[in-house]
């Protein structure tokens, strides 16, 4: 079951990344380090915002990320684990 699950992990990677064409994205800053990213498609674009993104302001992106997923609790102790809790109780309480 497994390694069911980790082969269609695996080709959903691989077709979700078949479809972006890097080479084709380019990303210049200006002298006041804003993004200008200019490529083929709108989808190309969104990844070259997104990678953007990832490389000024990468902890945002993760402290975001840890909270949905229910990790948060191991990264900050305590405070952690409260947020954990609020998001779980948040969707509980969308989902009747």
């Amino acid at each position: 079951m497994k390694s069911i699950f980790l082969h269609v992990c695996f080709l959903m990677c691989y077709s979700i990344h078949g479809q972006i064409n890097v080479e084709q994205i380019d990303i210049y800053r200006d002298v006041y380090g804003v993004p200008h990213i200019y490529a083929i498609s709108d989808k190309d674009a969104a990844y070259g915002l997104a990678w953007a993104h990832a490389e000024d302001d990468f902890e945002t992106i993760q402290y975001t990320f840890l909270p949905s997923k229910g990790l948060m609790g191991l990264h900050s102790g305590k405070e952690g684990v409260i947020m954990d809790y609020l998001v779980v109780f948040v969707a509980m309480s969308t989902d009747s």
